[in-house]
């Protein structure tokens, strides 16, 4: 996690989350947030799943403002990122 410095009245958090797993190809990180996509999941079916997840966080992340996005290297890994705004306190 890192924070800009204060804007003003907002703050911009930035938070990002490493997945050791299998990678995603780079054809399918545009998918990857749709509903029910899994992009690799024909060739990975061991790891189930609804294809949901991503679609709920990026529905979360976009709710408060914020930014959801992602890389990944096939056989290395992805690494998500997303940001959020919050409002200082002044008072």
């Amino acid at each position: 996690m890192s924070v800009d410095e204060p804007d003003g009245t907002d703050v911009r958090t930035r938070f990002e989350v490493e997945d050791k797993g299998v990678g995603i190809l780079g054809d399918e990180l545009e998918k990857i947030f749709e509903s029910f996509e899994q992009g690799w999941a024909s060739a990975h079916p061991q790891y189930g799943g609804t294809g949901l997840g991503l679609t709920i966080s990026r529905e979360l992340v976009e709710f408060i403002g914020g930014e959801i996005w992602m890389e990944s290297e096939l056989g290395k890994g992805s690494t998500f990122y997303f940001t959020a705004h919050f409002d200082v306190d002044t008072a």
